[in-house]
């Protein structure tokens, strides 16, 4: 068989039927279309590359067909093609439309170009997200079919003359190629990418990664029909810089979009916030699968939107709530939005609202808000809460402030308008129950036991100190009158409540009396060690000084401090002692030779000297 094309051969890149026409004119001076009348293949079987049609170019050609494949998309189904291995829906292809770079047509019309002058279709051209020039950096040129004929994409027939090509490649601006075009094609070529995207079908993850940009750049509910070529490829870079990143990616840009939309509304639902990205989604005839992405957008909405049980949402029935706004756990539970708002932004579940106004866009978890709205409505003011308890009014908030009671309220409200906090009787009752456990039951109060409130007067310890003494189990003595009493059926040994507090803030330092017995020193002379400074300008013995509830003042010091003191300073009588002499003589020979007191008498009742002046 003799065959053609053997000078005519079908370049990288190229198509399929830019090659036939190219054979047509250069081997026989025919059109493209009477060429295929010649060599009887059906132009339809060239243009759908159809396994008939692909066998046949492949007998005559001598061209394996794997070869031919290369230059064309192939049909599968009902508008959907493969192209290399990679599935598409007919939208990421067009035959309806002409796109070519005209610096690449006027390039191959040069003698020495590998077609040797002759126009030359790119299957690259072919692909949507594929709209600039990666040679010559520039916007390829993309208009719809006039006629049926010009599907063919024969570049000598639909492009127009050189002389307009070169208008319109010194009119055209320059431009780097996307980074979603650079994507498609490089995954075209084979080229794994990033996971997420390559994990779908190449026109999944191209329209997904331009739907986000679109909606990214300009705004939720841009009219996606006026967007022109140009806008796209910017949409494309825009979301592919996301997507790029898989759904941890995706879910930046979601939050990028909802937050935008909180900056001017206040309330809305998921198409509100997402606009033509989520109708893109949940709306479209052909019920063709818009990828992964779906499954992202509605998880993300789950997570951050209150959606009612029984939603149809981005293809799915919601069966569980997971977040509630204000609007939703109001209708379920009662509780006036207004309170339940004030009370939610106070208690913490809604942290960035605002307590004197209802944010419809605001949520929080369902189970968490629920149980608050429970405790809540078994709620009461805290300027109730001392008839509630038996106790006056400093005790409460002592106790509410402190956090052994759970507040509904935060504690800055708490403290600036006390009322407006909210307390769960269900709290007050469990502190109530743990503060009376493990004490003795009394009919009537045992010598020295007296309640909470008297006890703090006598140890001079305020109540909440002791209070949390008595729930640390950290007495041996506590009494339980009748439970009727509330908190003041709590007694206690005042004495034993001192000593154990007392001994608790010194953590193993020494008071004052104690650090006399250790070193031998006068409590007066302690206190002027304490004060008076040494020739560095220092203390000569460190102290710690520490305040209780109360405002009483106690000194401790280290067992260490009192040593190094005791180890660098000796008194006058032990020196003479040593010596054997009088402490009187001992004293003017020293004063003789210069050698003076750490202190005068009057300060410490005696005469101490610095042993390394000895």
């Amino acid at each position: 068989m003799i065959r053609i094309a053997q000078t005519t051969p079908l370049l990288p890149g190229e198509t399929v039927m830019s090659w036939v026409a190219r054979i047509a004119r250069d081997e026989t001076g025919m059109g493209p279309f009477a060429f295929l009348n010649l060599i009887e293949v059906n132009r339809k079987h060239v243009l759908e590359a159809t396994p008939d049609g692909l066998d046949r170019l492949a007998e005559i050609t001598g061209v394996p067909r794997p070869r031919l494949e290369e230059g064309a998309y192939l049909r599968h189904g009902e508008r959907f093609y493969t192209h290399r291995g990679h599935a598409f829906h007919a939208e990421f292809a067009g035959r309806a439309r002409t796109t070519f770079c005209p610096a690449c047509l006027l390039a191959d019309a040069r003698s020495d170009s590998p077609s040797g002058g002759s126009r030359v279709g790119r299957v690259n051209w072919f692909f949507d997200p594929v709209r600039t020039c990666p040679a010559h950096r520039m916007p390829l040129v993309r208009t719809m079919s006039a006629r049926y004929a010009d599907r063919y994409q024969d570049m000598a027939l639909v492009a127009p003359c050189d002389e307009r090509l070169h208008e319109l490649a010194a009119g055209s601006a320059t431009r780097p190629v996307s980074s979603l075009q650079t994507y498609v094609e490089a995954r075209l070529a084979g080229n794994p990418g990033p996971a997420w995207l390559d994990g779908q079908q190449i026109d999944q993850a191209s329209r997904a990664s331009e739907i986000l940009g679109a909606v990214l750049i300009h705004g939720s509910h841009v009219d996606l029909p006026d967007l022109s070529e140009d806008d796209w490829d910017a949409a494309g870079a825009a979301g592919f810089a996301f997507t790029s990143r898989g759904e941890e990616g995706i879910r930046d840009a979601l939050d990028r979009i909802f937050r935008r939309f909180r900056e001017t509304e206040t309330k809305g639902g998921p198409q509100a916030v997402y606009g033509r990205l989520y109708q893109w989604i949940e709306f479209h005839r052909s019920g063709k699968s818009r990828g992964p992405i779906r499954d992202v957008l509605r998880e993300r909405v789950l997570e951050m939107m209150a959606v009612e049980p029984g939603t149809h949402l981005l293809g799915e029935i919601v069966r569980t709530r997971r977040r509630h706004s204000v609007a939703s756990l109001s209708r379920e539970t009662g509780v006036h939005p207004r309170t339940l708002n004030r009370a939610l932004v106070l208690g913490g579940l809604l942290p960035n609202g605002d307590p004197d106004r209802v944010d419809g866009l605001l949520s929080f978890d369902a189970k968490a808000g629920e149980r608050f709205a429970d405790r809540l409505r078994d709620a009461i003011p805290v300027a109730k809460v001392p008839a509630y308890l038996n106790c006056n009014r400093t005790q409460a908030q002592a106790l509410a402030w402190s956090g052994l009671i759970g507040r509904i309220g935060g504690e800055a409200e708490a403290r600036s308008k006390i009322a407006l906090s909210m307390i769960a009787r269900s709290e007050l009752d469990d502190f109530l129950a743990r503060f009376r456990t493990g004490g003795t039951p009394m009919a009537f109060p045992s010598d020295g036991m007296i309640d909470v409130i008297a006890a703090a007067k006598v140890s001079r310890w305020p109540v909440i100190d002791i209070v949390r003494l008595v729930l640390d189990g950290g007495l041996s003595r506590t009494g339980l009158l009748s439970v009727d009493l509330g908190f003041r059926s709590v007694l206690v040994d005042p004495q034993e409540v001192r000593s154990v507090l007392d001994a608790r803030q010194a953590r193993g330092r020494l008071s004052i009396a104690e650090a006399s017995d250790r070193i031998g020193v006068s409590t007066t002379g302690i206190r002027a060690l304490m004060s008076e400074p040494d020739r560095d300008g220092n203390p000569f013995l460190a102290s710690a000084v520490e305040r209780n509830g109360q405002g009483a003042e106690r000194v401790y010091f280290e067992a260490a401090e009192l040593d190094r003191y005791a180890a660098r300073h000796v008194d006058l009588k032990e020196i003479a002692a040593e010596r054997g002499v009088a402490a009187k003589i001992l004293r003017g020979r020293l004063s003789a030779a210069g050698i003076e007191p750490i202190l005068p008498r009057l300060k410490m009742n005696r005469l101490v000297y610095r042993r390394a002046d000895l």
